[in-house]
């Protein structure tokens, strides 16, 4: 993956490297649009349709709203893809810290890449649309409020379309970093409005015994998808010249805005809890970009919602509506706990794979996995029988980690200068640092390079009759305990192991 820096910032050159990327959804569009409207130019005019008295209001993307029910598929389709790949990049840790070096936090990077998913559809929709409106006043027709707010909710629609189904994309794919868990979240999260707005209806019937409508008359709150149908809400509206009706018979409510409206506010929703998740500091080199948990919890509560919801619907024609309701809460609860079993026995598994693997890679025959190194010595540290009053001696150049965990335990930190010219310890001061308090010795390993282990050992050699063991275990030791700090040091070779 190459990601150049030029002459903009880091985040400027983040967004055109995401409308790059994403270039083919406005350049297919525009082309789309810019030929619907040439034809519908050209179909006018060698049929006669400039007479006065037979198309005097225009018309405004009647093909393609008109194919409303193939059109909307391949908006969605289009931000599905666009997501996806502006945000498989989380896949490779390699490509997240090549992201990284830019110096951009998390939060940074995640706006600059959906700004650059969606503004340029934006503008090319825009654009059409515009042109759409020139070619009517060029024909001679009459262009007012109803063929401006005609544009404008068009535009609207189709790019809150798209933006709905782009954001779910974005969101699941930089959080869970694998495109299949991807798909299904995305899948999970994208059907919530509708099955919000069958649960509300139910629930409703349930305990007022008057019901509601999930799509209610004209407002449309629960189906995102369906935000482009105003078009054929109103009688003729499935006829050619939507812009005639809208002139003569009919005109454009708050109703037919309420489904382009509900796909900004859940994509603005959906997008101000990502952004908010991803830390505010620089990013460290870590290879990951999102943080996925409770993602898992998230997709089983999900899940049991829609279940649960399914269950109780099937059941309140044969039975009250208190074995409903109590059928949806059980089958929560069910689904929730299956789908927490089935992670936790995934990331179980492979947990202990990795151990396995582990412990062949560094020849050793079983190991132990840990959050962290930090927990691992000081887990180590307390199973060594390290507590108030003893001493542990480590290096003075190294992550806070190392000296917190002795701290941890209640023991003395004991720190030893670097070498002259060197990251080590200087090992001609670790004999005058180790007392009868002490009881570890801590070596680090910085960045690939192993401390001087044999130095080390021929120092704590010298020094063993000040040892003065405590615990069962520092028993089994007959001079002060190398406990390394290795953090830095796993896959680097000492003396050829």
């Amino acid at each position: 993956m190459t990601l150049k820096k030029s002459s903009r910032d880091p985040f400027a050159s983040m967004f055109w490297n995401s409308v790059k990327k994403t270039r083919f959804v406005p350049i297919v569009t525009l082309v789309v649009l810019l030929l619907t409207t040439l034809l519908e130019f050209v179909f006018d005019y060698i049929n006669g349709y400039y007479d006065w008295n037979q198309k005097r209001y225009g018309h405004f993307w009647d093909s393609i709203l008109n194919g409303i029910l193939l059109a909307v598929p391949i908006i969605v389709i289009f931000g599905v893809i666009s997501g996806t790949v502006l945000f498989r990049f989380v896949q490779s840790k390699k490509q997240v810290n090549v992201i990284f070096s830019l110096g951009l936090n998390r939060r940074k990077i995640f706006l600059a890449k959906y700004l650059g998913g969606i503004v340029p559809l934006a503008a090319a929709l825009a654009f059409s649309a515009t042109v759409e409106i020139l070619a009517d006043v060029i024909s001679g027709c009459i262009v007012k409020f109803p063929t401006i707010h005609m544009a404008l909710i068009s535009v609207a629609g189709i790019l809150g379309t798209y933006t709905f189904a782009f954001t779910v994309a974005a969101v699941s794919m930089a959080f869970s970093g694998n495109i299949v868990e991807a798909g299904i979240f995305s899948v999970i999260l994208a059907i919530f409005p509708n099955f919000s707005g069958i649960f509300f209806g139910h629930m409703r019937s349930i305990f007022t015994h008057g019901g509601v409508e999930a799509y209610g008359k004209d407002w449309n709150f629960f189906s995102p998808f369906s935000a482009l149908l105003f078009v054929q809400t109103g009688e003729g509206y499935e006829k050619n010249y939507l812009l005639r009706i809208l002139y003569t018979s009919d005109k454009l409510t708050a109703t037919d805005w309420s489904g382009t409206i509900t796909c900004f506010v859940l994509s603005a929703i959906i997008f101000a809890i990502a952004y908010w998740a991803f830390p505010k500091r620089k990013n460290e080199t870590s290879g990951y970009f999102g943080r996925a948990k409770g993602l898992n919890e998230i997709c089983g509560a999900m899940t049991g919602f829609y279940i649960g919801t399914i269950v109780s619907l099937n059941l309140t024609e044969n039975h009250s509506a208190i074995i409903a309701f109590v059928s949806f809460i059980l089958t929560f609860i069910l689904v929730y706990l299956v789908f927490k079993f089935l992670f936790t026995y995934k990331r179980m598994k492979n947990m202990k794979q990795s151990v396995k693997r582990i412990a062949a890679y560094v020849h050793a025959d079983r190991a132990i996995c840990m959050n962290s190194a930090t927990a691992a010595m000081e887990m180590a540290l307390r199973m060594l029988g390290v507590g108030e009053g003893d001493e542990v001696i480590t290096c003075a150049y190294t992550y806070t980690a190392t000296a917190s965990v002795i701290h941890h335990v209640g023991a003395k930190i004991v720190l030893v200068d670097t070498a002259p010219d060197s990251f080590e310890m200087d090992y001609r001061k670790l004999a005058d640092a180790i007392t009868p308090r002490t009881k570890v010795v801590m070596p680090v390993d910085i960045a690939g390079k192993m401390a001087d282990y044999e130095t080390i050992y021929r120092v704590l050699e010298g020094k063993k009759q000040l040892y003065q063991p405590e615990s069962e275990m520092q028993k089994l030791f007959d001079r002060p305990i190398v406990l390394a700090d290795s953090a830095h040091g796993f896959g680097a070779s000492y003396h050829g192991l």
